[in-house]
């Protein structure tokens, strides 16, 4: 089901959201993910963050973030995996933003998606730019939370998705 882009802006304001700034950083290193996350927010952005790509679909259907920022390694997956999943469910214009440290390993198919890729170690100026143009980039997307609940079932089995009325 989608909703209208008005319902969802007025839904975020009543949760007290920032509507249109909401960005999901997953990475399995908790060290990398306050980094990114205190980063996301100096640029003006909300961050919502996750350890594991399971993690990630549960917060993305909490949370309808309008972009995404991913390591590739994130143990019980990869970015692609999960910048696929959520393009599914949230819109093919998803903005993301992929961090690796093996960016030479991975096939042009892999990073095309992605609006820019940063190679580890990348230096604090240059993650902040990447957010800056992920903020501009970004727009609110008219979706329900019940969009989610397919993949969240998907992973979790489907008792983990019928609990959200």
């Amino acid at each position: 089901m989608r909703v209208s882009s008005t319902a969802c802006f007025f839904a975020g304001r009543l949760c007290g959201m920032k509507v249109g700034r909401r960005v999901l950083v997953v990475d399995d290193d908790p060290g990398m993910r306050a980094l990114l996350c205190r980063a996301a927010e100096h640029a003006g952005l909300e961050a919502y963050e996750a350890g594991s790509l399971t993690a990630a679909l549960l917060r993305a259907h909490e949370v309808l973030p309008i972009a995404l920022v991913t390591d590739w390694d994130l143990g019980d997956g990869d970015g692609g995996q999960l910048y696929d999943l959520l393009r599914d469910r949230l819109g093919p214009a998803l903005p993301a933003i992929l961090l690796t440290s093996r960016a030479e390993e991975l096939l042009d198919s892999e990073v095309a998606p992605f609006l820019d890729v940063l190679e580890k170690p990348f230096d604090l100026a240059t993650l902040l730019d990447a957010f800056r143009t992920l903020r501009w980039r970004a727009r609110p997307k008219a979706v329900s939370g019940r969009a989610l609940q397919p993949v969240v079932a998907d992973i979790l089995g489907s008792s983990a998705a019928e609990g959200d009325g």
